[in-house]
């Protein structure tokens, strides 16, 4: 899955990664996405780039949750399809990512800005920043979701950046992959403007596979870092894969097989720690062992 950096061009990649199938699609345009600016980035409940997210007790309850929390209209649509996990990544403080689920804490590590505006527009829970060279939040060895249905959910938005995350040219919005790519899983990434082979790199929103077959490679322009929030969802039915942004649908093609993987399942960095971490804010990650309908990723993106 790496990528080497050989200069700079104005393009980007957004990419879905399986251990084996590549789709690619048009970004131009897609700014829908509700949310703040992508420089909008405070400093309060930030973490110290020390390889720790904030020091408070991972414990304390996540700040909002009380019986005076308003009900979040987008949190309600996301639960009434009984995600397998659903983290917001709204806390403020502490070090746990709580999972509305309740079964799959994540552990916040690294370079991190806790609370800062989120992706909803009618919904005031925050989002993460993440740093670009340690942050990263650590579920363990967690979704195979091999041989199952399945679908993959998030709020994303990039900052700009030109160059590799330590030596690694992807960025991650999250990772479930073994070492190179061949040791089965999935990812969601992006790869910075460059030129590879003497040629521009296409930005492009993409599944893709490396089995040694032809290379599936659908691409178009995107007009510009940084991005504002995109609404992004990856739907594998028993029959296909979809790609749906901001409740569009972008492209699809026959499903491809996964392979279970034994490395972790993180948010916002690569396989390993030392590389791809994401650089921009990650919200409302929600993972399915099921294929969610078209009619359901729009009242999603509705309920925003």
């Amino acid at each position: 899955m790496r990528q080497p950096a050989r200069g700079a061009a104005s393009s980007l990649a957004f990419a879905f990664a399986l251990a084996s199938c590549t789709l690619l699609v048009d970004l131009e345009g897609l700014h829908g996405g509700a949310g703040a600016d992508a420089g909008d980035h405070q400093d309060a409940a930030s973490s110290p780039d020390d390889g720790h997210a904030d020091a408070a007790d991972a414990t304390s309850p996540r700040d909002g949750d009380t019986d005076e929390t308003p009900p979040s209209a987008y949190r309600e649509a996301v639960m009434a399809d009984a995600p397998i996990a659903y983290w917001r990544l709204g806390e403020t403080s502490g070090t746990t990512a709580k999972d509305e689920v309740g079964a799959h804490p994540g552990s916040y590590r690294g370079n991190l800005q806790l609370g800062q505006p989120g992706a909803l527009s009618n919904d005031a829970d925050p989002a993460v920043h993440f740093g670009g060279t340690t942050g990263y939040v650590e579920l363990g060895d967690v979704f195979d979701l091999d041989g199952t249905p399945l679908t993959i959910e998030a709020w994303v938005q990039s900052d700009a950046f030109t160059g590799p995350s330590n030596g690694y040219t992807e960025h991650y919005v999250l990772s479930k992959v073994g070492a190179g790519g061949g040791g089965g899983g999935y990812q969601v990434y992006v790869v910075p403007p460059q030129i590879i082979d003497g040629g521009s790199f296409l930005p492009r929103l993409a599944m893709d596979s490396h089995t040694g077959a032809a290379f599936v490679d659908l691409s178009s322009p995107l007009s510009s870092l940084p991005t504002p929030f995109m609404h992004v969802v990856f739907v594998r039915s028993a029959t296909q894969w979809i790609l749906y942004v901001d409740a569009v649908e972008r492209a699809k093609k026959p499903a491809a097989p996964i392979t279970a993987s034994s490395t972790p399942f993180r948010i916002g960095a690569g396989y390993f720690e030392g590389g791809g971490y994401w650089v921009g804010k990650i919200d409302e990650v929600a993972i399915y062992d099921h294929a969610l309908t078209l009619a359901r990723v729009q009242a999603h993106y509705d309920a925003r």
